[in-house]
């Protein structure tokens, strides 16, 4: 039988089960008139991920020059081949702004090429049905050159052999589709010497650890907590760097850099099953209003999330196994197998119950 519960709540219930890997594309545009900045901001990301996650749960590709062009990006996403147990991010460093019908877009190449409209890219990432979309753009970018040559954010910090906490939370275990700029309707700021604000700050609240975003106290890093801890860092950083390029003589007139989120994820927007029998459950599932059914399975002890299709988040999950079937698996819920009697059929029991 299966039991329902309300679905990974932060007071009683774990998260959901580990995605399989993350396909990162970073675009540093460093033909679009801020070349020092955006490659410190390419660079810190590109290490920020590649010496927290093992090699063969990321992969990595990074544009610059002429290949930062629209069709380039929308082409990487055409040809690439994942499925709902991966992750795509996206990363952006150069300009941006916002046209009034048509909202905001990437200024390429500072427009010597087509600008990309950012709803176009999250389609195009959302049309490869990943589990999680993550699209994180520094743009709007006016920059501010500081006295000194480009440096290295980071030495060489050698390849991880385990997945960093806070990424695990954002990156693994999170459902739906993340979509954050560094600036609300102005200016990105940033220099020569350290980059981006924004970029700045997001890389030092990840690698701050778990209890600096971990705000409920859970053990557990949604989207929503680390983007209000992204907000607080990026406004904070803005101050005592604006405060210093004034001291310098520079014109610095807006008062505050503040992060803007289209989205923050699926929070509970999916469905949760859970294996409590000994031996591993193979299944089909298909959601309400679809024909063709999907093969899944989970090992003993263990779960899986499934999110409904995009536009449909009343959509109910209809799940089909050896010695039965069941309809009406509603988002925000997790359903627990449990097979009572090796010589009885098997079932899935929708009774409340308390989360382990």
């Amino acid at each position: 039988m299966l039991s329902a519960v309300l679905g990974w709540t932060a007071a009683s219930a774990a998260p959901p089960p580990e995605l399989r890997k993350v396909y990162a594309l970073l675009v540093v545009d460093t033909l679009g008139g801020l070349s020092d900045s955006v490659k410190l901001d390419g660079e810190r990301v590109d290490r920020l991920l590649s010496s927290n996650l093992p090699a063969d749960r990321i992969d990595i590709k990074v544009l610059t020059g002429k290949d930062v062009n629209a069709d380039a990006i929308l082409r990487y996403y055409r040809a690439l081949k994942v499925g709902r147990d991966d992750t795509l991010f996206f990363y952006y460093a150069g300009h941006g702004a916002t046209d009034p019908q048509k909202g905001q877009f990437l200024a390429l190449q500072e427009l010597n090429t087509e600008p990309l409209l950012r709803a176009d890219l999250r389609r195009a990432m959302q049309q490869r049905q990943p589990g999680l979309v993550v699209l994180i753009t520094d743009c709007c970018s006016n920059r501010y050159k500081l006295p000194g040559k480009s440096r290295k954010v980071y030495e060489d910090e050698g390849t991880a052999r385990t997945i960093h906490p806070v990424l695990r939370c954002l990156l693994y275990q999170s459902r739906g589709v993340v979509d954050i700029t560094a600036a609300s309707s102005n200016i990105a700021y940033g220099d020569d010497h350290d980059g981006g604000i924004f970029t700045r700050s997001l890389d030092k609240l990840v690698r701050a650890g778990i209890a600096r975003s971990d705000t409920d106290r859970d053990g557990f890093v949604t989207w929503p907590e680390f983007f209000t801890q992204l907000q607080s860092e990026t406004e904070g950083t803005f101050v005592t760097w604006a405060q210093h390029e004034r001291a310098l003589g520079e014109p610095v007139d807006q008062s505050s850099q503040r992060p803007q989120a289209f989205a923050l994820g699926a929070g509970g927007a999916y469905v949760a099953l859970r294996n409590e029998a000994p031996k591993a459950l193979r299944y089909e599932y298909r959601w309400s209003g679809q024909t063709s059914w999907e093969v899944a399975s989970i090992a003993p002890r263990g779960s899986a999330a499934h999110t409904p299709p995009a536009g449909r988040p009343g959509a109910t999950l209809e799940v089909r196994f050896e010695g039965g079937q069941t309809d009406g698996l509603r988002v925000g819920k997790t359903y627990r197998f449990h097979d009572t009697d090796t010589n009885t059929q098997r079932g899935l029991d929708d009774r409340p119950r308390k989360a382990p």
